[in-house]
């Protein structure tokens, strides 16, 4: 299993969240949207691949007993013909707690969208577009770790899909 980001215990470790550059997205309506399959399908792998690169951890926070805590990895499917994207959330609700993945990704071709940066933008957006809509969930409240994106490009991910 890929190692999955701890949650910050303490504000030090929460990348800066107030000032970032603005950054430019790539013109999603032009690319294919990403399609919501179920893991271990069309060449899904059952769990995510300890190969997948972390994009960052998000989080929302609405009272201290009412949160939301994901990490989100992209990798390739065991045809290496799309990429995936891999929601993982932190499962307080049982003893021990840990983190699980979520058993649908998000799946993009990879002949349309080569760059994985580009196509780990399209699939985060997607995602979070959706729970938007179909959870009625708000903009993150803050970011807890980067990984493939900073602070800034989720930043600006964010109020574009919000």
């Amino acid at each position: 299993m890929s190692h999955q980001q701890p949650p910050a215990m303490n504000p030090e470790e929460l990348p800066q969240q107030r000032l970032y550059e603005v950054k430019t997205l790539p013109d999603f309506d032009a690319l294919p949207l990403p399609k919501l399959e179920e893991v271990g399908s069309n060449g899904i792998p059952k769990k995510k691949p300890s190969s997948a690169t972390f994009l960052c951890q998000a989080e929302w926070s609405w009272s201290p007993v009412h949160h939301r805590l994901e990490n989100y990895d992209v990798s390739l499917n065991t045809k290496r013909d799309k990429w995936l994207l891999w929601v993982s959330y932190f499962n307080d609700w049982e003893r021990p707690w840990k983190w699980e993945t979520y058993q649908e990704v998000y799946s993009v071709d990879r002949s349309v969208v080569k760059k994985k940066s580009a196509a780990s933008l399209l699939l985060l957006w997607k995602y979070w577009s959706d729970a938007r809509d179909n959870e009625y969930i708000d903009e993150f409240h803050w970011i807890g770790a980067e990984g493939l994106f900073d602070a800034g490009d989720l930043n600006t991910l964010g109020h574009l899909v919000w």
